[in-house]
């Protein structure tokens, strides 16, 4: 309860403390780590690619799991074959 609540805040303060020095760094280069609107809009683009990278990881990490229980279930079923034969 309680303590998951702690969990899941500090891990959002970490991501967008993270996200935030990313886009500081990032804009170093240029000399325009002082802008604040730079800094945040690509703090928010880091936020927002992570996000899209988990959701297509996760998609991709689902299906080779489908597809390698089904080899695994042919596998199996044409050992079972070849031994009843």
């Amino acid at each position: 309860g309680t303590f998951s609540l702690f969990m899941y805040i500090s891990m959002v303060l970490a991501e967008g403390l993270l996200a935030r020095t990313f886009g500081t760094y990032l804009l170093r280069p240029f000399d325009m780590q002082g802008s604040a609107v730079w800094v945040a809009c690509l703090s928010v683009a880091a936020i927002a690619g992570a996000a899209v990278v988990n959701m297509v990881g996760n998609q991709l990490v689902e299906t080779s799991a489908t597809v390698t229980a089904a080899v695994k279930l042919v596998g199996i079923s044409a050992l079972a074959v070849a031994g009843i034969a």
